[in-house]
């Protein structure tokens, strides 16, 4: 029986998986040995990959909708503050007014305090 050198085909099904590629034009046949482990870490490795991948994906995507509604709200704040800014103003407007008519009515109590009361009966 002939030995083995470490350079020829090995078909020990438990540790390595084989594949032999015979090109078309008779040329030499190309073997390859992958052990299992390698595969298996490879698949693993693969899966991981891609899971991170969605997860990086879907933190890109929440976070560039986070960025667009904050955007948003500050377009929103910066309405309402000039709206709070006019009706401030307004409401200044509107206690100067009252101020006003309440001097002109202690005003006009005390002129009608002075007044003789008249008896029209």
């Amino acid at each position: 029986m002939k030995k083995r050198t470490k350079n020829e085909f090995d078909l020990n099904p438990t540790k390595n998986y084989h594949f032999v590629i015979m090109p078309p034009d008779d040329g030499k046949n190309i073997r390859l040995r992958l052990s299992k482990t390698l595969l298996w870490s490879s698949a693993i490795g693969f899966c991981m990959f891609i899971i991170i991948l969605l997860f990086s994906g879907y933190y890109v995507f929440s976070n560039s909708f986070n960025h667009r509604q904050v955007a948003q709200l500050k377009r929103q704040t910066t309405t309402q503050d000039k709206r709070l800014k006019y009706y401030e103003t307004e409401l200044s407007a509107i206690k100067k007014s009252i101020q006003s008519l309440w001097n002109e009515s202690e005003e006009m109590n005390r002129v009608l305090n002075r007044l003789p009361i008249v008896n029209v009966f």
